[in-house]
């Protein structure tokens, strides 16, 4: 009964959000004693949102000692020593959008060993609960998270903050706006004269730090940046990388992702790199297939690489006729038959990891001839890549 219980008790601390007030009845119209519950939390979830963007970044950095490096390309496009850095700006604000100064953060990843940067301060990561960052929001109300791009892929990011659930999760794709732009990406060998619009990116005219072109005068000749302008537009077509699908969460589950209105913790609609997860747990990305295609790079020992667009099913059947040995996650770097049950072993793919992202690492980092590529796209996206390892012939097929 309203105004019947005189408090004798409170909690001295909060359970998952709730504060338990003990009392008895004032007017003895009971001996029992009253407890309740209350969802003080939720007044202050309320009134929290995060502000998390991030963008693929130009670094400039002296190597120390000589002023560093700095490259004149031919178009006359200066270009200081520089390293390619994802950057993160994570704020926390009130329901008036203000900044909230001194709110702890803490900053998981999915990637074992993932390593970033906060305030100057180098912090390796992983999906371990006791695997994070531990920070506070400065006088802005602001953390920013530096990572190196070693590849155009990076780590999701989690983040957890005092005032969301224990077991919530706010996740962060740093990379999502560079696929976003990268989709724009196109090919026009006549416009090398012209200033770099940096929001798309022109094959033929465009430069690493080194000032060394992405593509050669030979690879130019031969239409190699018009065949990548093709591929890419075919991806955006069918599959739309950068756009505002939910993640999948621990294989069942799914992300909010910001552009829905009802995402909580999430500022505004606009945030595409943000998703809200109901729990905490590894989150993969899902591909939206809009239309079914198939593609295929091929290259012949005189190195000249031919690029097909096919439908769907042929890719299938391309990548069936795909022959050799194949790739083992467990001894990557073998020419011998693995086992058939090789690939299922635990120890395959390392935490956070697809058997994908696991194969990917290890090409890059190892002397090959990769001979064909081949992507499928229909009901799911399947990849077939034939190379050559120490001269023997093999393959990687998985759909990813």
């Amino acid at each position: 009964m309203a105004g019947d219980t005189q408090i004798t008790a409170l909690s001295q601390g909060l359970a998952n959000g709730v504060l338990y007030v003990g009392g008895t009845s004032t007017l003895g119209n009971t001996q029992l004693s009253q407890l309740f519950g209350l969802r003080v939390d939720k007044l202050v979830q309320a009134a929290r949102n995060f502000v998390i963007e991030s963008q693929l970044m130009q670094d400039p950095e002296d190597p120390g000692g000589t002023g560093g490096l700095v490259v004149t390309t031919p178009d006359n496009n200066i270009i200081p020593n520089s390293v390619a850095r994802y950057q993160t700006h994570l704020a926390v604000v009130d329901d008036q959008k203000t900044p909230r100064i001194n709110e702890p953060v803490k900053i998981w990843a999915d990637e074992l060993g993932t390593v970033i940067t906060i305030d100057g301060q180098q912090v390796t990561i992983g999906p371990g609960d006791t695997q994070y960052a531990q920070t506070r929001t400065g006088p802005d109300g602001t953390v920013v998270i530096v990572s190196d791009a070693d590849d155009i892929n990076m780590s999701a990011l989690r983040v957890w903050a005092g005032f969301i659930d224990p077991y919530e999760r706010v996740v962060v794709y740093p990379d999502h706006e560079w696929h976003g732009r990268m989709l724009n990406s196109y090919d026009d060998p006549n416009a090398e004269a012209t200033p770099p619009d940096p929001t798309k990116a022109n094959f033929s005219a465009a430069y690493n730090y080194f000032g060394e072109p992405l593509f050669t005068d030979t690879e130019k000749k031969n239409k190699f940046p018009a065949q990548v302008a093709s591929a890419v537009a075919q991806m955006k077509a069918g599959v739309n990388p950068g756009g505002n699908s939910p993640a999948a969460l621990a294989a069942s589950l799914k992300t909010m992702h910001a552009s829905d209105a009802a995402s909580p913790y999430i500022a505004y609609t606009d945030l595409g790199g943000m998703h809200y997860a109901p729990s905490n747990a590894l989150v993969q990305r899902t591909a939206t297939i809009t239309a079914p295609f198939g593609l295929q790079f091929s290259s012949d020992d005189t190195g000249n690489t031919t690029y097909t667009a096919m439908s769907h099913g042929d890719a299938g059947n391309a990548i069936d006729a795909i022959d050799g040995i194949a790739w083992d996650p467990n001894n990557p770097d073998s020419v011998v038959v693995m086992q058939s049950d090789a690939v299922f072993k635990p120890s395959a793919v390392r935490v956070g990891e697809s058997i994908f992202s696991s194969f990917w690492h290890w090409l890059k980092r190892t002397v090959t001839k990769v001979e064909k590529v081949v992507v499928s796209v229909g009901e799911g996206i399947t990849v077939g890549i034939a190379f050559i390892l120490k001269g023997v012939k093999k393959f990687f097929k998985a759909i990813v």
